[in-house]
């Protein structure tokens, strides 16, 4: 090969060389515009797309739907408490309970929510049976919307398996201090001519409604495994907390119209489990 071939071939290598390594500068320019388009907003000679932004986690508009209450201490005032904020998912209620040994116990009267953020929810109490403490429980609404039905589908709404039911401290408005005392054991009496009996049954007392006379005394027998009481609204007799098998007993001894409810299940008034004495002369 003459000297003139030789040289030619060298410049065609060098020429290659350089090519190849301009085509390398360009790739690796592209491939940092591509990545710092996609970090800040991209611009003019970017490679690729800006990458999907993630997911959204925990927004307002996702918290919103999160069920929740907030109260404050607060007097009572005209015969109600205001719960500030209820958010439900679904319609549903919210129910006050008066303290019992620390825990939500009989129920004192409860409101429906609407789906959603609700605002100011007042709820008229019992007169009977109010606490220093009370506690504002969260239910559904699953069954027929605008009846409370509990025991039933209008369950309590829980969060990673807790209840959603704050406490609040309440003054004023003639809160009665604690629930009604059980009476006497001579108040309960023996059978003192007549006697009539109801059954606590599947979450009733039945018959619901029972017209005895002066003198009666009427059993109550719980079948239920459920606990229940025998709560009078006027504060007259209680039966406490009542198992399976147990018996509670009261003597009506003047005329007049009683009613009752249990303490877990209903409230005064005649809301959920409920029932009435009418006692004649």
């Amino acid at each position: 090969m003459n000297t003139v071939t030789k040289n030619k071939a060298g410049k065609q290598r060098l020429f290659y060389i350089g090519a190849l390594a301009a085509t390398l500068v360009l790739v690796l320019a592209a491939c940092q515009g591509g990545a710092y388009g996609g970090a800040y907003g991209g611009g003019a000679g970017s490679a690729s797309a800006a990458p999907a932004a993630p997911a959204p986690t925990n927004t307002p508009a996702m918290a919103a739907a999160m069920p929740s209450v907030s109260v404050a201490d607060q007097a009572i005032k005209d015969d109600t408490v205001t719960v500030a904020k209820v958010v439900s998912n679904g319609p549903g209620w919210i129910v006050i309970h008066a303290d019992k040994n620390g825990a939500p116990g009989p129920v004192l009267g409860y409101t429906a929510v609407k789906d959603g953020e609700n605002a100011a929810v007042a709820v008229k109490l019992a007169a009977e049976g109010r606490t220093e403490t009370l506690y504002a429980m969260l239910h559904t609404d699953a069954g027929k919307v605008g009846t409370y039905e509990f025991p039933g589908a209008d369950v309590p709404v829980a969060m990673s398996g807790m209840v959603i039911t704050p406490a609040f401290k309440v003054t004023g408005g003639g809160s009665q201090g604690a629930a009604p005392s059980q009476p006497t054991a001579a108040s309960q009496g023996a059978v003192a001519g007549q006697s009539a009996a109801i059954k606590i049954v599947n979450f009733k007392f039945t018959p619901a409604q029972l017209t005895v006379k002066v003198g009666t005394t009427v059993v109550w027998t719980s079948e239920d495994n459920a606990p229940h009481t025998v709560t009078a609204d006027d504060g007259s007799f209680d039966s406490g907390n009542l198992k399976k098998g147990d018996t509670f007993k009261f003597t009506f001894t003047k005329a007049g119209k009683f009613l009752y409810y249990c303490a877990y299940h209903g409230t005064a008034g005649g809301g959920g489990m409920a029932g009435i004495i009418t006692v004649t002369n």
